[in-house]
């Protein structure tokens, strides 16, 4: 009989030391799954950020464009075009032509 209970204890300890095993082994593997699902998460971040950082560098160089100005475009040769064009210059609120820029995308 006491070897019969000796086993049945051997058998309860292995059984626990597995269960702890396993235990511990689903902790681990949550804490990792949590740990990459972070880094996941900041690297989404980090890609968000590069993508608002080149909208804002776009919206600049729109910004840029818009108040650049050509004088040749104003220089005429006619005197009457000439005075039609300060007058009109005189009363625009606009800073001047849109020059588009030619990009080599």
């Amino acid at each position: 009989m006491e070897t019969h209970e000796k086993a049945e204890k051997s058998i309860d300890e292995r059984v626990h030391q597995q269960l702890v095993y396993k235990d511990n082994r689903i902790i681990d593997l949550n804490n990792e799954r949590v740990r990459e699902h972070n880094e996941v998460a900041t690297v989404k971040n980090q890609a968000m950020r590069i993508v608002q950082q080149k909208f804002e560098e776009m919206n600049r160089d729109k910004k840029d464009m818009s108040t650049e100005t050509e004088p040749n475009l104003f220089n005429s040769t006619s005197s009457t075009t000439s005075s039609k064009n300060s007058e009109r210059r005189a009363r625009s609120s606009s800073p001047g032509h849109v020059i588009a820029a030619r990009s080599a995308f």
